[in-house]
């Protein structure tokens, strides 16, 4: 429960640093797989990269303008994954972290 609430509000904090995507704008990271790549890029140097393949596949949701990229986990393993938000409108990394 207090992961989720975590996430939420991470969110909602980093709101203000994206732009919103304005009708006639053109969202500079429009897909998942772009998402994803953003934050693979962001994730060189803090990340070993045996540490990111090994949480293969990377999943990406769009919420309020911002991607929330995350890895996945084996069945019954507990820990986390390298996690990012990057910003729809403009492709800019707001946060690297490591989901526990």
């Amino acid at each position: 429960m207090t992961i989720p609430l975590a996430l939420t509000f991470l969110l909602a904090a980093s709101a203000s640093d994206c732009p919103a995507i304005t009708p006639s704008a053109v969202a500079v990271v429009s897909t998942e797989f772009d998402a994803i790549a953003a934050a693979k890029a962001a994730w060189h140097g803090k990340f070993s990269p045996a540490a990111v393949q090994e949480r293969e596949p990377y999943r990406a949701e769009l919420s309020n303008g911002t991607w929330r990229v995350f890895g996945t986990l084996p069945e019954g393993w507990r820990g986390g994954t390298p996690g990012a938000l990057v910003c729809a409108s403009n492709g800019i990394v707001l946060k690297v972290f490591h989901g526990r």
